[in-house]
């Protein structure tokens, strides 16, 4: 889940270079800093020539990396450019703040020629790291004594209520335990043999409640059960925030959350909005580099270039979850509308101009890492950095509290996160029954969430620290 290809970062987060400062101590006893205690000097250049063999996205030639890092940062950029020099990055962003400060501000693309332009501002797809906004949306929504996450959905949203859905809460929405992992067909409500996500006609209507129509037929399945709401989530959320409110949640992100916090984070976007930024395409994992470097080592039991065990382990959870005779993820195969592919190949519906005009806020929101990174260390401040405050620090330690630790039966792992739907990254105990130490230690006090291919928005309360990590080169998982 935290990219394996920055592995190496997250553990230097909480190296002691990092906190040895004078103030550190002091800093770190009332971690509600709202001012940039340094600035980064001028960004600078470097030319990472290649020192592996082709890597999954069919380059061999090293990269480019550009921006800059704070002193005593510098391993940062070290573990950034290694993953340029393994071949591992199409292009890339990496942006840190620490206290309050941006200490990290990082991109780069394979190769000598930047195709497509690529900086630090490009927006690409972030998958999954997209559904830290609609925990902030709620977290808001909470903040200003709307709602409560003890509500029942139907409190807000009465029409919710139907077919057996009367009981699920906020609360369960957000811990991915509201038994919406996929729905129902709405001519057959309680039948889960027929499931389905909202397909790109469904969604194009978000505004005349189509989505929502929806939602409000369907049953639900396993509440209280944690099974991850892989693309569901949101268009529950987006539900919710439109009853109490009106707007869409991708009206709602960017009029109260990014347009104050000066950030690019769009959930949704008119063509007219979408000529202002540039774009990067995603690009798929070279099926010839997954069948050599990971597939044939997992199956002799060596990890390859990725983790060791890693695929194999992987492979275990996906060929028990398919061997029980009620597995959530033979709903994910057949809820998941092909459209949604786009056609194969490096094509995803909502990395495209038509596909960005549409509210997918659990797998198609339009960032990049200065934005995460930006969101993250204003919720590592206490829900204010500098001159903007969104919510209080009670509210922002409110949702980030009461974790509850459930097995995941879709992702097979144990996973703890708060109330508020934050996961904490220090708590996976278990993948495919095999403990994970290393990456608990790594991952230890950062909350939110990755995407698929290997984005990463977390943030440390206690460090005040907080990491964006974006890419167009998706690594498998």
């Amino acid at each position: 889940l935290a990219s394996r290809r920055l592995g190496s970062a997250m553990s230097l987060l909480h190296a002691p270079a990092m906190r040895a400062t004078p103030s550190a101590t002091a800093v770190l006893a009332s971690r509600r800093f709202g001012c940039a205690m340094s600035s980064l000097p001028e960004p600078k250049t470097t030319a990472v020539p290649s020192a592996a063999a082709p890597g999954p996205f069919g380059t061999a030639d090293g990269g480019t990396v550009t921006g800059s890092v704070a002193p005593g940062y510098e391993r940062f950029r070290d573990a950034f450019e290694a993953n340029f020099a393994r071949n591992w990055e199409d292009h890339a962003q990496l942006c840190i703040y620490h206290r309050g400060a941006r200490v990290v501000d990082l991109s780069g693309h394979s190769g000598a020629e930047n195709s497509h332009a690529y900086d630090a501002g490009s927006l690409q797809n972030i998958f999954s790291s997209g559904k830290n906004f609609e925990a902030i949306a709620c977290l808001l929504l909470v903040d200003r004594g709307l709602l409560r996450y003890e509500d029942k959905i139907s409190k807000h949203w009465p029409a919710f209520a139907q077919h057996g859905k009367d009981g699920i809460t906020v609360e369960d929405l957000l811990r991915h335990e509201a038994g919406l992992q996929f729905f129902a067909d709405p001519d057959t409500p309680d039948d889960f043999s027929k499931v389905r996500v909202p397909g790109i006609a469904e969604v194009s209507e978000t505004k005349s409640g189509a989505v929502e129509r929806l939602i409000e037929g369907s049953g639900c399945y396993g509440v209280g059960e944690r099974m991850y709401h892989a693309s569901t989530r949101g268009f529950v959320v987006g539900g919710l925030v439109r009853q109490m409110t009106g707007k869409t949640l991708g009206e709602f992100v960017y009029e109260e959350i990014a347009t104050p916090l000066k950030i690019e984070a769009f959930i949704g976007a008119s063509l007219e909005e979408q000529s202002k930024h540039a774009y990067a395409p995603m690009k798929k994992c070279s099926g010839k580099w997954t069948l050599v470097k990971e597939i044939f080592p997992a199956l002799f039991g060596d990890g390859g270039d990725t983790d060791k065990g890693e695929t194999l382990a992987m492979f275990k959870v996906i060929g028990r979850a398919l061997m029980e005779k009620n597995s959530p993820l033979k709903g994910y195969a057949k809820a998941m509308p092909k459209e949604w592919e786009g056609g194969g190949g490096d094509h995803f519906h909502v990395s495209t101009p038509e596909g960005r005009l549409l509210e997918v806020s659990s797998g198609g929101v339009q960032s990049n890492a200065r934005s995460l990174a930006k969101m993250g260390a204003l919720l590592a401040n206490g829900g204010t950095l500098d001159d903007v405050t969104l919510c209080s620090a009670a509210s922002v330690d409110k949702a980030m509290g009461s974790p509850k630790r459930n097995r995941d039966n879709v992702w097979c792992m144990d996973l703890e996160n708060s109330v508020g739907g934050f996961f904490d990254f220090g708590t996976m105990r278990e993948i495919a029954g095999r403990p994970t130490p290393e990456g608990a230690a790594r991952q230890k006090g950062f909350h939110g969430w990755a995407g698929k291919g290997g984005s990463l928005f977390l943030w440390n309360p206690d460090a005040n620290m907080s990491i964006g990590y974006c890419m167009t080169g998706m690594m498998n998982g």
